[in-house]
């Protein structure tokens, strides 16, 4: 009814090697099928008056002088390190006048979304961004100084009538 499979022992433990009978299969697997696209094949030179593609450079004003202003990403990086620095402090706004935090996440966003922008290319958006996002910030300190002072004046004033009686 069953038959019993010889008994394989390896030295030293472990599994053994495995059972026989099985070998390689028929044919082989061979090389891949031939097909696809292939390499893509070279456009050639551009026609006669066209700059090549990739690597174009801004152009120089006439008269062959530097650009006004340095180069183009000055003003970008300034604008960036703006919103980075706005960015820190609007979250420090936020979590130490927590009496005021929903100005302060606005404030936040708008200045995260000013950094969008940027990246994206549109400085000018940027710009106007990071105006309401300080403007915001410092909404929301000043608010939140005015009700810490509000709230320290208050105490002092019950501490003292608690003390009258």
């Amino acid at each position: 009814m069953f038959e019993q499979q010889p008994q394989i022992s390896a030295q030293g433990g472990g599994y053994g090697p495995p059972p026989g009978g099985f070998g390689a299969p028929p044919g082989g697997f061979g090389a891949p099928p031939g097909g696809g696209y292939g390499a893509p094949g070279g456009m050639g030179a551009p026609p006669a008056g066209f700059p090549p593609p990739g690597g174009m450079s801004p152009m120089a004003p006439p008269g062959g002088g530097p650009m006004a202003g340095g180069g183009p990403g000055d003003a970008n990086a300034e604008l960036k390190a703006q919103l980075d620095k706005w960015f820190i402090i609007s979250i420090v706004v936020v979590v130490f006048c927590c009496s005021c935090w929903p100005l302060g996440a606005a404030g936040i966003y708008m200045i995260h979304s000013g950094k969008g922008l940027l990246a994206q290319g549109n400085a000018a958006g940027a710009e106007e961004k990071l105006k309401t996002g300080k403007t915001l910030t410092l909404v929301t300190a000043g608010l939140g100084a005015l009700l810490m002072i509000v709230s320290i004046i208050l105490n002092v004033v019950s501490a003292m009538s608690a003390n009258s009686f």
